[in-house]
């Protein structure tokens, strides 16, 4: 009489839907924003749990995106025979203004007529990010100018200035090639073709307008949101210190079997190094999705084992295992599943990862007296995830990131929990599987000559050979029937 298991193979995209109805948002916390690496690092990964509303506008002030000179143009005094508002002669350099100063009752000085009769008008040498005085709506650049007169010998400060070769005309701002003769008294000027505004409006050419990065009362980020450098440095920017964030779970590492010694001891015939327990422990640093706690290697003992699966509850929101959880006589981490938790799946139709099983815990109690859940890595509720992973190393990996990963960016308030998917165009032929559908190891990078991903085959694809792994950046969703797929064929690729 054959011997078969009693699980049925449920379908990958079943088993994840069965995972996903099966773990929950943990509530949420608020986190810290500072300069304390600490903080930093908790902050990176972290989900937006309330909208995040920016209380001022962002710049507060009128402020130059250019190191030049702010100047007044009033459309009265500055048109040309083209209807273009043009600013030309020579500016007297009033004062600098730095970066972080208070303008407050800066204004320009009154025009003055020189004894050849010219008018020379009076404007700001300014540095970028300087606040802009009201009086000014526009910013000349630097390398637009001449110095015609200095303050000092040394010729530290400008004196006076002139626009050398510069148009601004519709938004666009360009040198202008040729030298304008001034008839009235044959001086060589310049001139600069602007977009008007008034003076006054805290607006102008290569002027920030209070609020034009951030206005006032505006969502900064939110609900949902991933924290990255780049919200970061918005939260930063807003002078949001406090933000409310998903908890994160904490996920256990465990590993099983007599067989397995450390990465630092010398195996004995018949014994191998623990590789799945580091593997899965620095895959769930990496991915920032959790708190982690290496519960450490279980003899194959129903004993050790209850053990460690309650030593690994008291701790972790989530345990994973790897090991014991197929058919032989000394499989027991699926019976311990059997017997103490709710068993939604113990296999899966899949390539490889076929012995994957799923559990679930509504109310753990620990069976450990000397339990007073002060150990490290304290979990956040009673309810219990259990993940036991096949031995195989690529089957406890590649099960991992279909399973594990996404039940984690649920559990931390990810919008769309799911791996991304691609389409990719396979450079190698590939054998399929008439039984189960495969995931098979790949590279794929971006062809800018086809327009499109190229993927390529890490090589043999045995659950056993961990090198199959090595570079892996998705796995091909390889369809379960008979033959081969050809070069140039297009498949789905799950993005790892």
């Amino acid at each position: 009489m054959a011997r078969e298991s009693k699980y049925p193979m449920v379908p990958v995209d079943d088993a994840l839907e069965i995972v996903l109805n099966n773990v929950d948002i943990l509530g949420t916390e608020v986190v810290t924003l500072d300069n304390n690496d600490d903080n930093l690092k908790n902050l990176i990964g972290r989900i937006i749990a309330e909208d995040v509303i920016n209380e001022f506008p962002v710049p507060s002030f009128p402020a130059s995106t250019r190191d030049g000179y702010a100047l007044s143009v009033d459309i009265n005094s500055f048109i040309n025979s083209k209807d273009d508002l043009c600013v030309n002669g020579d500016f007297i350099v009033q004062d600098t203004i730095y970066a972080g100063m208070d303008v407050t009752g800066f204004t320009l000085n009154e025009p003055v007529i020189e004894e050849n009769g010219q008018i020379v008008r009076s404007c700001f040498k300014i540095m970028t990010g300087a606040p802009c005085p009201m009086s000014c709506n526009m910013i000349i650049m630097i390398e637009d100018t001449t110095v015609i007169e200095w303050k000092n010998e040394e010729k530290k400060k400008e004196m006076k200035i002139r626009i050398k070769v510069v148009s601004y005309r519709e938004g666009l701002y360009k040198p202008i090639k040729e030298e304008i003769k001034d008839k009235d008294n044959n001086n060589e000027v310049s001139y600069a073709v602007v977009n008007f505004n008034p003076p006054n409006s805290g607006e102008g050419v290569f002027i920030r307008s209070i609020g034009s990065d951030l206005q006032e009362k505006a969502v900064v980020l939110s609900q949902g949101d991933l924290i990255q450098e780049a919200e970061i440095g918005l939260l930063a920017t807003v002078g949001c210190t406090s933000i409310t964030v998903y908890k994160k779970p904490v996920v256990g590492v465990m590993s099983t079997g007599d067989e397995l010694v450390e990465p630092n001891e010398t195996p004995s015939v018949g014994q191998i190094r623990d590789s799945n327990r580091p593997m899965l422990l620095s895959a769930l640093l990496n991915s920032k999705y959790c708190d982690v706690v290496n519960v450490g290697k279980s003899p194959d003992t129903i004993e050790d084992l209850d053990q460690y699966f309650n030593k690994g509850l008291d701790q972790c929101d989530i345990l994973i295992t790897s090991g014991g959880v197929s058919m032989g006589e000394v499989d027991l981490v699926k019976k311990w599943i059997e017997e103490n938790t709710n068993v939604h799946f113990g296999r899966i139709c899949m390539k490889p990862g076929k012995p994957l099983t799923f559990g679930t815990i509504d109310n753990f109690k620990s069976s450990n007296n000397n339990n007073n859940n002060e150990e490290e890595g304290n979990s956040k509720g009673n309810k219990k995830i259990l993940f036991a992973t096949p031995g195989n190393p690529v089957s406890c990996l590649v099960t991992s990131y279909l399973f594990v990963f996404p039940a984690l960016r649920k559990m931390i308030g990810f919008k769309d929990p799911h791996l991304t998917k691609v389409k990719a165009t396979i450079s190698n032929k590939l054998r399929l599987d008439q039984h189960r559908p495969e995931y098979h190891r790949a590279t794929i990078t971006w062809d800018f000559k086809d327009n499109c991903y190229k993927a390529t085959s890490t090589g043999l694809q045995a659950s056993s050979r961990l090198l199959s792994m090595r570079s892996a950046n998705a796995l091909l969703i390889l369809p379960q029937q008979s033959g081969y797929l050809q070069i140039g064929d297009s498949v789905d690729a799950l993005l790892i």
